[in-house]
């Protein structure tokens, strides 16, 4: 869980804590912070590495000690603060712990659009070989009963993403529904058929539901859809599309995204 103390980002960090319970998972909760490029006159810092590490770890153990007071919390939740630039050190940190999977929040400190998915994560969605669970302010742990499968048809999934998703819905015993946008058939093709008949045969879930939605704009269609069917999670490859982009971009759907709360799971390809 990689936080930056802002109100989202601690937020997240909660979803994650809950999240964490449930699957009786450890939870690791991972800040990374720069020197400031303001000097004075004589060259140097106006704060030392040493008082923004104080600070740092101050924080961090006021949030891991908040996390830990939840209600029904029972597992180990640990911080780790460090002078690092964030993809370098969280890439190291992944591979330390042998993480599963990376929490971020959708925005932090400094982001110039509120509802922009912040420069941070999504370059960490694009860079990093690990799922990457985007948790949307205000978001809250609940029941995932429904989850969303948002795919092309296009492009084969892997055996590995199959796997995981499969595993994800037998975990919260969830049903599936696979969402597919297109446009007066636009992408529908010989190939796009096959994908289809074979993830018919290898997803499994409570129940799987296939959707077709009809519509020019991918984003306002999956957006339309997650809050009808009240779908709990979304998961996407972003690899494949710049899906993850349009879902929280305020060029599409303003006033639809302003109100989304659906915890978007990136997995790489």
């Amino acid at each position: 869980m990689a936080v930056d103390f802002s109100k989202v980002s601690v937020n997240a960090a909660r979803y994650a804590a809950e999240m964490a319970n449930f699957y009786n998972a450890r939870l690791w909760v991972y800040h990374c912070y720069k020197l400031p490029i303001t000097y004075t006159e004589i060259g140097y810092p106006f704060v030392s590495a040493a008082e923004l590490q104080n600070v740092a770890e101050f924080e961090m153990q006021e949030l891991v000690k908040e996390l830990s007071g939840i209600p029904g919390q029972t597992i180990a939740i640990e911080g780790k603060v460090e002078l690092a630039g964030l993809m370098d050190g969280l890439t190291a940190f992944c591979i330390e712990m042998k993480a599963d999977m990376l929490v971020m929040g959708i925005t932090g400190k400094g982001t110039l659009q509120r509802l922009l998915v912040g420069s941070n994560t999504l370059h960490a969605i694009q860079h990093l070989h690990y799922p990457v669970l985007i948790i949307p302010g205000g978001a809250s742990f609940s029941n995932i009963d429904k989850i969303g499968l948002a795919v092309d048809f296009e492009n084969p999934m892997s055996d590995k993403t199959i796997g995981i998703v499969n595993s994800i819905t037998t975990t919260f015993n969830a049903a599936l529904y696979v969402i597919n946008v297109d446009w007066n058939d636009r992408h529908y093709s010989e190939a796009s058929k096959q994908q289809q008949a074979l993830l018919h045969q290898r997803l499994t879930g409570k129940t799987v539901h296939f959707r077709s939605l009809q519509s020019e704009h991918v984003s306002t269609a999956i957006n339309e859809f997650t809050k009808t069917e009240t779908i709990k999670l979304l998961i996407t490859l972003p690899k494949k599309h710049n899906l993850v982009e349009k879902l929280f971009s305020l060029a599409h759907t303003p006033e639809l995204l302003h109100h989304t709360q659906v915890p978007v799971l990136c997995i790489p390809e």
